[in-house]
């Protein structure tokens, strides 16, 4: 018996539309850091010396760290309401 006969097996529409769930929620972290970083920015002007393209870095590597949270977050809820 492998690991994945005992998890329920997926419809096409639900995956594609966990698929896209997901990625419209990175596309949110990612919009919410951005912004988040900005205002930051904006409030330490004198202190923290940014520019628009390094914020924008900042923002995908704690999109993807936001990411794996979440990720991890989804896989530990599927598995316990088995």
């Amino acid at each position: 018996m492998s690991n994945f006969e005992e998890y329920d097996v997926y419809d096409k529409k639900d995956l594609v539309l966990d698929i896209l769930l997901t990625l419209a929620t990175a596309v949110g972290f990612y919009v919410y850091w951005a912004f988040t970083l900005f205002v930051l920015s904006l409030v330490l002007l004198n202190i923290w010396h940014v520019s628009w393209e390094q914020i924008l870095v900042y923002a995908a590597v704690l999109t993807v760290i936001s990411m794996v949270v979440y990720i991890i977050r989804l896989v530990k809820r599927r598995i316990k309401k088995k």
